[in-house]
């Protein structure tokens, strides 16, 4: 589960992404943000664009989100939920680090997973027509526990997707709707960076508790 996304976005490493992918125009906003928070992601209708999405895939009518159901990860691809989304309305999610916890109760411990360079998330969207007006939702893609990250998170990770141009134009590309094409970037989930993870209070408290350590991306 990816409960927590922070991006900063003066770090020179979201700069450099950026003008790797051929983006360096666009802008994102920054900050720490949770379910249910505004997020800028990155889209193409038809051309690559930041759009404002809030982080929960099911709105109300009224464009909160739908608490009664946890639609800010998407896991199961094949459901009917999310069948359509992977194969027309996929979106990436720049971020310079992620929270994780493990375990319920007294027992539950938290990390912060912070990157020195800039990654990308894979998401799915879906625009909504609300009494506020225009509303675009997303969700992060989780898939199977990476085997290094499961001592934080042993359900599942978020979707990473490398940081090449031409792999996040086929992405980003409505018109590509066979998701199978992606399956080698979901399965099995592969680390595209280093993280230096920290033991942390929780993922709304994050004052580190212990000592950090290393997880070294896929090679």
């Amino acid at each position: 589960m990816c409960g927590f996304v922070r991006r900063v976005t003066d770090h020179p490493s979201v700069l450099a992404l950026l003008l790797e992918l051929g983006l360096e125009h666009l802008t994102f906003n920054g900050g720490d943000f949770y379910p249910g928070s505004g997020v800028d992601i990155l889209l193409a209708e038809p051309e690559p664009r930041v759009q404002r999405a809030t982080w929960w895939f099911l709105l109300e009518q009224d464009g909160r989100p739908n608490y009664r159901y946890a639609t800010f990860n998407a896991r199961h691809l094949d459901s009917q939920l999310w069948r359509e989304p992977i194969r027309t309305s996929r979106c990436l999610i720049p971020a310079t680090a992620f929270g994780e916890s493990i375990g319920e109760g007294k027992q539950k411990r938290s990390y912060l997973l912070e990157s020195k360079t800039a990654f990308l998330l894979g998401g799915v969207y879906r625009h909504y027509e609300t009494a506020a007006g225009p509303v675009t939702a997303f969700a992060v893609i989780t898939r199977d526990p990476h085997p290094r990250l499961k001592t934080y998170h042993d359900k599942s990770c978020p979707l990473f997707i490398p940081a090449q141009a031409s792999v996040v134009q086929q992405w980003l590309d409505p018109g590509l709707e066979d998701p199978a094409v992606f399956f080698n970037l979901m399965e099995p989930p592969r680390l595209s960076t280093d993280f230096k993870v920290t033991p942390v209070k929780s993922t709304k408290k994050l004052v580190p508790v212990g000592d950090p350590d290393w997880v070294r991306a896929d090679q």
